[in-house]
Parts: C-alpha cells; structure tokens; sequence
C-alpha cells in the first residue's frame, strides 16, 4: 500500500513486502518515483487515499506547516 500527500508529490506512508528489492526514495515526487519502481518490479500496488496520513515531512517549511496545523487542531 502506498498513501501520497495531499499534492500527491510525497509518500509519507509505503507498506511493501520485505523481500520486495526496492530502494526508498525521499524528497521531491517521492511518490511518481515509488509508484514507477513498484510497477518496474511487477509488484501489486493499492494507492490509499486518506487525508489523515497525507502529510509528508521534507522540509523545514513543511515542519513549520505542521506545528502550525497542529496547534490549530489543539484550540
């Protein structure tokens, strides 16, 4: 299973068999990246949409974005 980010650029979730010889990619379009190597290596992939694991963490703004939504929910 593979969640994208809200932009669908990210992947802040990836659940893939152990024996699967994937490589992990970060950082900018993560997400096409991921998607391409899985269908490369002819394995099974469910893109799972879900607003509560879309937030990925890459940058210092985007950690900046998190506090703030997070402060948000707290009020």
């Amino acid at each position: 299973m593979i969640y994208p980010d809200i932009n669908r650029s990210g992947t802040p979730v990836l659940s893939i068999p152990a024996n699967l010889n994937f490589k992990f990619m970060y950082g900018s379009r993560s997400f096409q990246k991921h998607i391409s190597q899985i269908e490369s290596l002819n394995a099974g992939i469910k893109i799972v949409e879900d607003f509560n694991w879309s937030f990925d963490l890459d940058t210092k703004f985007d950690l900046l974005k998190y506090y703030d939504l997070s402060e948000n929910l707290e009020k």
